[in-house]
């Protein structure tokens, strides 16, 4: 098959997971330079990917906007008219837009590896399944790349390619909340309390403590779902 014009990665969601999948998204763009590249994303996720070198368009879907966004969303596939789709998420939503995109080529993980293994149908193509354990999200993502890049080389990109001005930033701010660390310190990101995979409040806790007793400078952070912990956890270990 030719190389293909138009390639549209399908990752929605959640945080961890789209960066998971800019492993795939490097691999595509170093193995087909000349395509365009497009992401379908929430809005809530698409800041991690504005000014990315190499993606040429983010179709944004509105999760919580019924059947208007799925229209819109439709408008933007056949605007794009992607030769392939790669659903980096394998679910029913992702396959949906695959489904909806027209590609004469989908890709997507085998089926084993599918949340929900009754939409695989939409894929015409599926990388080949994993062996257990290797079941981690990031093994997916480089049994997915593997099936559209020949020779990958292993580990994936999974960096965001921040711009000099973004790193420094970061370092300035890093510095400024951390002003006396002597050694490289520890970011601590909280889980969502509702989140089945998150830890208990405690334990966050006592890993600080452990961390900060064992002479290493410690920064917690948290996003807005993350935010009441956070406050209570500020207050404990101050």
């Amino acid at each position: 098959m030719r190389n293909p014009d138009r390639i549209l990665l399908i990752r929605l969601s959640h945080l961890g997971d789209v960066v998971h999948a800019l492993g795939v998204f490097h691999a595509l763009h170093a193995a087909y330079p000349r395509a365009e590249i497009g992401w379908a994303i929430q809005p809530e996720f698409a800041g991690l990917l504005e000014g990315l070198p190499g993606l040429a368009r983010i179709l944004p879907f509105d999760r919580h906007g019924g059947f208007g966004a799925w229209r819109r969303l439709r408008r933007e596939l056949v605007d794009f008219r992607p030769d392939w789709t790669v659903d980096a998420q394998a679910n029913t939503k992702s396959a949906a837009v695959a489904w909806l995109s027209r590609a004469p080529r989908r890709i997507a993980p085998a089926r084993a590896d599918w949340r929900e293994p009754w939409a695989a149908w939409t894929a015409n193509v599926h990388a080949p399944a994993l062996r257990a354990p290797a079941r981690h999200a990031v093994q997916r993502m480089e049994a997915l790349a593997a099936e559209l890049v020949p020779g990958l080389e292993r580990p994936l990109r999974l960096d965001a390619s921040l711009s000099p001005a973004e790193v420094e930033h970061g370092e300035r701010e890093l510095v400024q909340r951390l002003p006396q660390a002597a050694t490289a310190p520890v970011l601590l990101h909280l889980s969502s309390p509702d989140d089945v995979r998150g830890w208990p409040a405690a334990r966050w806790s006592e890993l600080a403590r452990a961390l900060a007793d064992a002479g290493r400078a410690v920064l917690v952070i948290s996003g807005p779902t993350e935010a009441a912990l956070g406050r209570a956890l500020a207050q404990e270990l101050a």
